[in-house]
């Protein structure tokens, strides 16, 4: 009985993370139909809002278009839900960089700086986050 209960909740959990939500929403991701792919996966999560996998291709949907505070938003979500993940911390760092670059287009220097000052208090030594303060 025990190894027909496993078997159950490992496959709802294949359907769940490999099913046809998350490859439809990785195709049309890859070609960059960003839109299309958040709202794919956006049904995922309302289906799964424990599944931690989601959250980050719900940001990085969110990073393809310039939405960065949704997708540091998700991240963390991702983070919160699986704390021993090292991907959403180490994207929540690349899009902060990628923000702060995205600032500086924009001629919000001030909105720059306030990044990376966060980003060089966190990582000191990081040549490339000092040079731009």
């Amino acid at each position: 009985m025990r190894k027909c209960s496993v078997i159950l909740i490992f496959t709802v959990w294949v359907i769940l993370n490999c099913g046809p939500g998350f490859k439809t929403g990785n195709r049309l991701f890859e070609t960059g139909n960003y839109e299309s792919a958040l709202s794919e996966y956006k049904k995922i999560a309302e289906k799964d809002p424990l599944n931690w996998k989601v959250y980050i291709k719900i940001g990085d949907c969110y990073r393809a278009l310039k939405e960065y505070s949704k997708a540091i938003k998700n991240y963390r979500k991702s983070l919160d839900l699986y704390p021993d993940w090292s991907l959403p911390e180490k994207r929540i760092i690349e899009t902060k960089a990628e923000q702060a670059e995205f600032f500086i287009s924009q001629n919000k220097l001030r909105s720059a700086e306030n990044i990376y000052i966060e980003l060089v208090e966190k990582f000191p030594d990081n040549k490339d986050y000092l040079k731009n303060l």
